[in-house]
């Protein structure tokens, strides 16, 4: 795996950390597939494909949140992904609930934009999707 495709994703986060919805979008493929694998509230998968539909999910979180930061703790290869694991704090805008709390990421990077990212609530099942895997 090129060096560029770590450094790749650590760029995307960081336009994240900046509000930049459509930077971090630029940084994935017209087809890309975000699936947040585990970790929902109202459980089960699901998977959004394709630029607009990643843009519509980040703009509802961001909008959802008063402050919204993730810090990446580790981006590695992973064999043929990259695993990213992030802490997440976030204040709700309306309820002023605060969270603090860690989600892995695998991503699936080719010709230089990220075309799968899967999202794990427990970064422990991410790693263990690396090692089964990669």
């Amino acid at each position: 795996m090129p060096p560029e495709d770590v450094e790749l994703v650590k760029s995307a986060f960081e336009t994240w950390n900046r509000g930049e919805i459509d930077a971090f979008v630029d940084c994935t493929s017209e087809d890309v597939a975000w699936l947040e694998v585990s970790g929902r509230p109202e459980g089960g998968a699901t998977e959004r494909i394709g630029r607009e539909r990643l843009r519509e999910g980040l703009k509802s979180l961001f909008d959802a949140w008063e402050s919204y930061y993730v810090d990446a703790e580790r981006i590695e290869e992973a064999g043929d992904r990259i695993l990213a694991i992030v802490r997440e704090v976030a204040r709700g805008r309306a309820s002023g609930v605060e969270i603090d709390g860690r989600w892995g990421y695998l991503i699936t990077v080719e010709n230089g934009e990220m075309v799968r990212i899967e999202a794990y609530r427990d970064p422990a099942m991410a790693l263990q999707m690396a090692g089964a895997r990669g």
